[in-house]
Formats: C-alpha cells, sequence, structure tokens
C-alpha cells in the first residue's frame, strides 16, 4: 500500500504558521515538543501531523478548501461591510494605505482595526486619524510584525522542503552580510528572501544560489 500523502499537511501547517502571527519560531517548536515529544514536523507520523494541522486550526488557522479560488470580483465599499477606504486626497493617504496592507497581509480583519484604532489613539475610526506621529507609530508596529510574519513564511518553506537550518545562516550572511537568519531584521531584506524562495522553487539550493541569480 502506498504511504499517504503527506505534502498537503505540510502545506496547510505552512498556511497556519503564516496566519499565526504569536507563533514564531520558538513557540512553534514549543508547540511541536509539547504535543507530540518532537522538535520537528519531519518526524511525525501522518496521523500526527493530521493531529497537528487540527490543532493549528483550533488555534485560529483557517485552511482554504481544495480547488477554492479567490474571487476575482471588485471589492468595493457598499458590496463589503469590511472594508476601508482611503481617498487620494486623504491626509497621509500613502501611509494609511501601508496601513492597510499590512493589516491584510496578516489576516486582520478591517474591524479590528477600527477598534485598534479606538483603543490604541482614542479616535473613534481609522477614516478619522489624521495625526501623523499616531499614523507613523502604527505603521512601524505592523511594519516589525510584518517582518515576524515573513520570517516565519521562510522558515516554513525552509522546513518544508528539507534544508539544513544552518544552510540559512549561511545563505543570510553570503548573500545580505548578517551573521545568522535570526539577526535579520529588515523587512526588505527578508520579503527579498522570501520572493527568491517561492520564485526559484524546488530547484533552489541554498549552497549554490546567488542573489538575483
Amino acid at each position: 500500500m502506498a504511504a499517504p500523502n503527506r505534502k498537503p499537511l505540510y502545506a496547510k501547517i505552512a498556511i497556519a504558521r503564516k496566519q499565526l502571527v504569536d507563533m514564531d519560531e520558538d513557540a512553534y517548536r514549543a508547540l511541536l515538543e509539547n504535543k507530540f515529544g518532537v522538535r520537528s514536523a519531519s518526524t511525525l507520523s501522518f496521523v500526527q501531523l493530521s493531529a497537528l494541522v487540527q490543532l493549528l486550526a483550533e488555534m485560529g488557522a483557517v485552511y482554504t478548501q481544495p480547488g477554492q479560488r479567490m474571487s476575482n470580483t471588485k471589492v468595493t465599499s457598499k458590496a463589503r461591510p469590511d472594508w476601508i477606504e482611503v481617498k487620494a486626497g486623504d491626509p497621509h493617504a500613502d501611509q494609511k494605505r501601508a496601513i492597510l496592507a499590512i493589516w491584510k497581509k496578516l489576516g486582520y480583519s478591517m474591524s479590528s482595526l477600527e477598534t485598534r484604532v479606538k483603543r490604541g489613539f482614542g479616535v473613534e475610526s481609522f477614516a478619522w486619524l489624521h495625526d501623523e506621529r499616531k499614523i507613523s507609530a502604527l505603521l512601524s508596529d505592523l511594519q516589525k510584525r510584518e517582518v515576524t510574519f515573513d520570517k516565519k513564511a521562510v522558515l516554513a518553506i525552509w522546513e518544508e522542503r528539507g534544508y539544513p537550518r544552518e544552510s540559512l545562516d549561511s545563505l543570510v550572511c553570503r548573500w545580505f552580510g548578517v551573521e545568522s537568519f535570526a539577526q535579520l531584521r529588515s523587512g526588505q531584506l527578508v520579503s527579498m528572501l522570501l520572493s527568491e524562495l517561492e520564485f526559484r522553487g524546488p530547484a533552489f539550493d541554498p549552497n549554490k544560489a546567488a542573489l538575483n541569480g
């Protein structure tokens, strides 16, 4: 009998690790150790992997159903209540659009942004937030969260493909002159690394790959 296909489960685990913002590398390893007595998902049985996928779902991960596609229909504020529009003439429009883009990328609802603005800045709506210092503070915080989000995505791909962890540190040192992946804090560089991994696919060789080569 053929062995069960583990790849869909690994894919769901990678999705979950991207979505669960508070689950950094240490938290993920601790979860594996506490629940299954291991430090890597690659050593889990098929049944254990399935249990891990379910556990991550209970923690808030949402998996796309097989064959399900995102709609190409243009979303408008009238069509979807969970929508915030920033017009070209709005104060600090570029920064506010950047905030909305990161907020969406992290998987947060727009209604929770309204709550964040109200609790953090005493403003009833994100649309009414015009103080440049407050907008900059919010954007700075989200950019840090985005780096964490993207670094988890890199680690998930690295593990899924079976690359040795030490080769990631070597790659980061060779490409960016940073001693280790843990010390890589530039959002631009992390995003560049993630893009290279996704674009080149499984053919990517971490020991030989040249940046933009």
